[in-house]
């Protein structure tokens, strides 16, 4: 919980107390979210309904998929260009 203190301070401030390491591993769970959606948009690409992967709605699948990857790269390009609010950017990831 914080101060009363902490928070009359101006955001950019209290960005400063937040730890590189936190934007690390912001960065690093993006990467992840990246590498998922990846896998399993190309594998329902190259190996079609072999893994029953979106066999009951494959085009429900796709478009879920393909959004989370967008999502997930928009995210990724808002922490490199704006590294700045880290709590509103962890609480949209």
């Amino acid at each position: 919980m914080q101060s009363a203190d902490q928070r009359m301070l101006p955001s950019s401030r209290r960005d400063a107390d937040v730890s590189e390491s936190f934007w690390i591993s912001l960065k690093y769970f993006n990467y992840y979210r990246i590498a998922v959606a990846a896998v399993f948009l190309l594998a329902v690409l190259i190996y079609g309904d072999m893994l029953n992967l979106g066999s009951y709605a494959p085009r429900v699948f796709m478009g879920a998929g393909g959004a989370y990857l967008v999502f997930a790269v928009s995210f990724q390009v808002v922490m490199r260009k704006w590294p700045r609010m880290f709590n509103l950017q962890l609480s949209t990831h």
